[in-house]
């Protein structure tokens, strides 16, 4: 309650960052009357979830397996004022920011969402409230980053080496038909060397 503009802004305008880089930001809100809290913080997590069904025939009857798979590939709390298990402090009314950075870790895989599964990325900012004050609802607001992992050309020896193809087709109308239509394709080297290699 007499909360209003919560957001987070990063210092991307599209949250987009690679594997490492640092993540700098800022958790903005306006208070309309004071507020006890704990402190305000930010979550940084990273998580790959995956789920589907196989049907299995089991004696006579159809039976549904239910697979599901999760991995943390980070998850990380950062305090920007006040502390966990603190003193509780009050709030004034008026306008509120705290700036945060997190390095992102190295290894990272891309953000990613299907049908099966997904990689998310999310900052979430908390209001901690008291403990002590039953009443007490933390406010939250929560937004993603992408990842995008960049590619070492030069650790995938196989698009080194030249490439082939053959494709033949034969056109035919009714009773009419050509002789075949071949296509050959040689790739003499399927990536284009710059210095860094990446892509």
């Amino acid at each position: 309650m007499g909360i209003r503009d919560f957001k987070i802004t990063t210092n991307h305008p599209f949250n987009i960052y690679t594997a490492g880089q640092t993540v700098r930001g800022k958790v903005h809100f306006k208070l309309h009357t004071s507020k006890i809290v704990q402190g305000v913080y930010v979550r940084f997590q990273g998580i790959a979830q995956t789920q589907w069904n196989e049907e299995r025939k089991h004696n006579d009857d159809k039976v549904t397996v239910r697979y599901r798979g999760e991995r943390e590939y980070f998850d990380e709390i950062l305090y920007l004022v006040g502390e966990n298990n603190g003193e509780s402090f009050e709030l004034l009314p008026g306008e509120h920011n705290y700036k945060f950075e997190y390095a992102l870790p190295l290894g990272l895989p891309t953000s990613f969402k299907g049908e099966i599964g997904s990689v998310i990325y999310t900052i979430k900012a908390v209001l901690d409230m008291p403990w002590d004050m039953p009443w007490g609802i933390d406010d939250e607001v929560e937004t993603r980053i992408q990842v995008v992992s960049p590619i070492d050309l030069n650790k995938m020896e196989h698009l080194k080496k030249p490439g082939n193809a053959t494709e033949a087709k034969d056109l035919c109308c009714l009773w009419c038909k050509s002789g075949p239509i071949i296509i050959e394709v040689h790739i003499y080297c399927l990536w284009c060397k710059s210095k860094t290699g990446i892509c």
